[in-house]
């Protein structure tokens, strides 16, 4: 990576972060390997062979020079392949001794370094120089690969190795990068979000900076309407209290004539309903002692009548008692015929039974006794017609005596009627005197009470003239305490608009 590109490292993504830690420890490790290698040979082989010191610095100035010279994906590539071919040196160094394996090991880790690339380009040219180390070398020198002459199987499982870590790290790498570009995705997102909630905080900041004015403005607006508006219309309702005030107290200047002259007034028409009242006293007790005339009449008629409507009811029942009287005399003469019958049915009976000797001896006994019964039935219809011809004779006699009395009964019932009728033309003259008396007394009511609600109103006028006039200073002082308010309120206004 350029210089240049350092500087400019707090503007990177963590992706880009990653990789550049990466490239600088893979530079550190290739420094390193030079001197760690001179060491591991010194103490473990108790010497210096240059010839893989040499090729390591080789090695390393070729990464340099990459890392300085090419672009970031390029350059990541040259150093990926450099760090495990420079590790590959230190098992040609190590040939023919133990640390060789432990070499192949250290190997194994350097390439796995290359996943701090998040890229799976670089896992492969990890892994293809490594390879290509194992290939090369076992085929030429097989001491340095760490095998003996023949032994293809060991050095193909050498590349396998590399190759099977190469593609796990590979993925990994990738999915590590994927992971990445999402972080970077979403943090940009977030950067976009804040800076649109930074312009949207500025706007708001503006609208409300301008919405404060237009407040400002409109409060400033609005106590002046409140000074002019209200000052003046307290001003005027001040005016027209003061009118008011004058205009009550020449109510009631005016009140108290009128409720003087209402009352001379009623005195007056007190006077007149007197009067009035006794007029009508003395005619409602002629009216009364006439409809008590005209009532004794009437019952005295109504007795009348009823007597004479008695008396054709006697007369009916006398007659109807007569006709019964005959109608009973018909029905003795029948039955009498009927106990004659009977009287010779019976004789004719007790011959038969005579003659039919004992057997007939039974017969002859009801025979007999048929008609000893007949025999009395004939005695007392006898009698019974002689009580019904003295009762037919009496009720005769009856009935002309109440035909006499039922004729004087309707005479006198006539002169009641003509009396009745003389009383209550007498009446009906003396209810319409009443009448207008009582219509005049009504008249002297109403007159007395029209003064007496004239002056009742008059009272009550004068009580609302009072009250208007005691509003009306209610008002004025309420108008002072609104033109206080008004310019209290004016004034908080203008201080906070200020």
């Amino acid at each position: 990576m350029p210089a240049a590109s350092l500087a400019s490292a707090a503007n990177l993504s963590p992706l880009d972060r990653v990789r550049r830690t990466t490239t600088l420890l893979v530079l550190t490790l290739l420094v390193a390997q030079i001197f760690v290698l001179l060491a591991a040979q010194l103490v473990v082989l108790g010497g210096f062979d240059w010839r893989q010191p040499a090729a390591t610095l080789l090695v390393v100035v070729a990464a340099a020079g990459a890392w300085a010279t090419l672009p970031p994906p390029a350059s990541r590539l040259v150093l990926a392949a450099c760090l495990p071919l420079a590790g590959a040196l230190s098992i040609w160094a190590f040939a023919g001794n133990a640390w060789q394996t432990g070499m192949q090991v250290y190997v194994y880790i350097l390439v796995a370094v290359s996943a701090g690339f998040c890229d799976g380009r670089t896992l492969a040219a990890s892994a293809a120089a490594v390879a290509m180390f194992f290939i090369v070398g076992g085929l030429t020198v097989p001491e340095s690969a760490g095998v003996r002459g023949g032994e293809y199987l060991r050095i193909l499982m050498y590349v396998w190795l590399v190759v099977f870590e190469g593609a796990l790290l590979a993925w990994l790498a990738q999915t590590m990068a994927r992971s990445f570009q999402r972080s970077d995705e979403a943090l940009a997102d977030a950067r976009q979000a804040h800076e649109e909630l930074a312009q949207a905080t500025s706007a708001r900041e503006a609208m409300a900076a301008q919405a404060r004015d237009e407040r400002n403005r409109l409060m400033l607006a609005l106590a002046r309407r409140l000074e002019s508006d209200v000052g003046g219309l307290a001003g005027e309702v001040a005016g027209a209290a003061t009118d008011a005030r004058g205009c009550a107290d020449d109510l009631r200047a005016l009140v108290r004539r009128g409720s003087d002259n209402a009352g001379a007034i009623a005195a007056s028409g007190g006077d007149a309903l007197d009067s009035a009242a006794q007029v009508a006293d003395a005619a409602s007790q002629l009216s009364e002692a006439i409809a008590e005339i005209s009532s004794q009449v009437t019952r005295s008629s109504g007795v009348t009548r009823e007597a004479a409507e008695r008396a054709r009811s006697a007369q009916a029942i006398i007659n109807g008692l007569s006709e019964a009287a005959s109608s009973i005399g018909s029905v003795l003469a029948t039955i009498s015929e009927i106990a004659e019958r009977t009287n010779l049915l019976a004789l004719n009976a007790t011959i038969e039974a005579a003659r039919a000797g004992v057997a007939g001896k039974g017969f002859a006994v009801v025979a007999s006794e048929v008609k000893n019964l007949a025999g009395q039935t004939g005695l007392a219809t006898s009698e019974v017609a002689q009580k019904v011809a003295a009762i037919r004779d009496s009720t005769h006699e009856a009935a002309e005596a109440i035909e006499s009395i039922a004729t004087v009964i309707f005479d006198v019932d006539a002169a009641t009627s003509a009396i009745a009728a003389a009383v209550e033309e007498q009446d009906a003259a003396t209810k319409e005197i009443a009448r207008s008396a009582a219509e005049a007394v009504q008249s002297a009511g109403a007159a007395a009470r029209g003064c007496e609600e004239t002056l009742s109103a008059w009272t009550d006028t004068n009580g609302s003239a009072d009250g208007i006039a005691d509003l009306s200073k209610l008002l004025s002082g309420r108008v002072e305490k609104l033109q206080t308010v008004v310019d209290g309120v004016v004034a908080e206004i203008r201080t906070d608009a200020a």
